[in-house]
This record gives structure tokens, sequence and C-alpha cells, in this order.
């Protein structure tokens, strides 16, 4: 299967940075859990499939010996190789997470953040299972959009998501092949690969205000894919949704709450 559609839809300059800036690190307790669950100190490599800017990635920069970050955007890819340049245990490189250039069993963590619906199951699974040492540990983690901040402004978020799906599924081409969040925790289980598989709960308190959740909204894939298909902002709703956070009463450093579902799986 030919994902390199996927790749492109996290592609330009100017997308990847806005994407790097507006879009929330994991929560530390999310990671730490991964860590108790290898019962190692300190790990000695870390591999994160789907590692985009590297937000993910760096997050467990103090937490592992070496760590590896695959990507196969090269847009997405420049951004992490900014930050690696002066890290000494942090690496990136162009991969799909289905072909991973890394010996059998040599992995003790796969980080999988905000991506695993972009991969195929089947195949991925069966590659991280080639890549972990026994007692390793596969994280899976997704935000939930959009994340907790103003009931009125939630609202228009949907509003302007709902017409995004709506949009999308009148293509002729699909703009992207994606695989369904609800099925990320059956397709881990029903894998045979791992003994032990938990699906868990966390959140993350940023002070973000209007700025961020807009950043947020134009960091979503899906938008972006139609903007650059020729729809105005006009067209998708994304003019309206601008001109409503402009509209609504300040919120310079009002808390934004990001939910995050997990997955830890235990080879």
């Amino acid at each position: 299967m030919d994902l390199h559609i996927n790749a492109e839809r996290f592609s330009g300059g100017e997308y990847t940075l806005l994407y790097d800036y507006y879009r929330p690190s994991p929560p530390i307790a999310l990671l730490e859990q991964a860590l108790r669950y290898t019962e190692m100190q300190q790990p000695s490599l870390l591999v994160d499939i789907g590692c985009g800017t590297g937000l993910s990635t760096l997050a467990w920069q103090d937490k592992v010996h070496k760590i590896i970050g695959f990507e196969p955007s090269e847009d997405m890819l420049s951004v992490a190789y900014a930050k690696a340049e002066e890290l000494e245990n942090i690496y990136f490189l162009p991969a799909y997470a289905h072909q991973l250039p890394l010996e059998d069993e040599t992995v003790d963590i796969v980080n999988c953040g905000q991506a695993f619906h972009w991969m195929e199951p089947e195949a991925t699974l069966k590659e991280v299972n080639r890549i972990l040492k026994p007692g390793g540990v596969f994280l899976i983690y997704d935000c939930q959009w959009p994340p907790t901040f103003n009931w009125q402004l939630e609202e228009q978020y949907r509003a302007l998501f709902n017409r995004i799906t709506e949009l999308t599924e009148q293509q002729e081409e699909p703009l992207a092949i994606r695989w369904q969040k609800k099925h990320h925790l059956s397709n881990v289980m029903n894998s045979g690969h791992f003994r032990f598989v938990k699906e868990a709960f966390f959140h993350k308190v940023e002070n973000g205000g209007k700025d961020q959740f807009l950043g947020v909204a134009l960091s979503q894939g899906g938008l972006q894919a139609l903007l650059r298909k020729g729809y105005s902002e006009e067209e998708i709703g994304l003019a309206n949704f601008k001109k409503v956070l402009e509209e609504a009463p300040p919120m310079e450093i009002a808390p934004i709450t990001f939910h995050y579902k997990a997955i830890y799986a235990i080879k």
C-alpha cells in the first residue's frame, strides 16, 4: 500500500512550523507510566514512529539513553532536524512505520503519538513486534479534538470540522488513507503480539487562550488539505470560525485542557 499520500498531507514549510508551534507535547505522566512498565530506570533505546516535527520525541529526552524518531514527511523532518542539531542522544531519520531500518528485538519502547491512524495497522504492529525486546512497551496515544476551552467556541470548532468532513467526503480521490482511532485498541489486542494491553486516560492544561485554540484548528491536516485543493476560507467555514473567535471576549491566558487516550501494550 502506497502511504505517500499521508506523508504529503503534512507538507509545506509554513504549515509544519504552525503545527510545531501550536500542537501540545504529551503529558509527562503518560510517558512515565510507559517507563514504569518497562521496569527499567533508563531504557537504552526508544523509537518514535510518525514523529512529525519531534514534539513527542523531545519529550523523552531526559528519560531514555538513545532516541530515534522516524517520519516519512520531509517537511516535518526538516523541523525535527533543526531541534536535534545540538542534542547528543536524539536522531531523526526518514522511514515509514512498517519498514524500519532496525535490527530485531533491539528497542525498549516504541512511541506513537498522534500518528497511528495514518499507519496500516497490521503491518505496523508486525514491525513493532519485530523490533521490540521481550518485555518492551508499545505506547500509542491520541489527543481528543477540540480541547476543552469554552463551550460556545468548542461548538463552533465542531461545526467547522463537520463542514471539513462533508467537503472531504465529496472528493473524487481520497485526500488521505486513514484508519479509525476507535479500532486502535482492538487492533492491538487482536494482533497476538502482546501479552498485556491497557487503555488509559490523561490530560494536560496549558494557558494558550484563543490564539492557541485557533492554532490547533489550523494545525489539522484535513483543513490544510482542503486549502491546498483551492477551497477558500469562506467555503470551508474557517473565515466564520475566525470571526467568532475574534468577537468572543478576551481570553489571552485562559486555560486549555488537552485530553489524551493512551494504549500500553507489553510484548
